[in-house]
């Protein structure tokens, strides 16, 4: 068993709650998460970690950030504006994969969801 490190708003109060949920994969933490609400739509999960590393492919499409959100590469390479922190201008889908997708203010990237994060890198 692993310990995965999920934090997520609740709709509707606004709360955020960090919570640690232990289970032999990340998929199987995620509905055991889901399993104590009525709906999986009635929370909004923002970061999943197993500790030492974002696990980003669990995040569905309706959970994007808003724009306006400031993100870096989960992989911490910089944007194609050689930024490292760019800020999210609109949600698209992405023209070759047709994934749900960021479009940027800095440039005119377009960069899949599942890669990018909210937690900014230190300075």
């Amino acid at each position: 068993m692993k310990s995965y490190f999920f934090s997520y708003r609740i709709k509707g109060t606004g709360a955020t709650v960090q919570e640690t949920i232990r289970a032999d994969n990340a998929y199987v933490a995620r509905k055991l998460l889901e399993a104590k609400f009525t709906s999986w739509k009635d929370i909004q999960i923002t970061t999943v970690t197993d500790g030492r590393f974002p696990v980003t492919n669990l995040l569905r499409e309706s959970e994007s950030l808003p724009i306006g959100t400031r993100v870096a590469k989960v992989s911490g390479k910089p944007f194609k504006s050689s930024l490292k922190v760019n800020t999210i201008a609109g949600h698209i889908t992405h023209p070759i994969t047709g994934r749900s997708s960021y479009s940027f203010v800095e440039d005119d990237t377009v960069v899949e969801a599942k890669q990018c994060t909210h937690e900014l890198p230190a300075a």
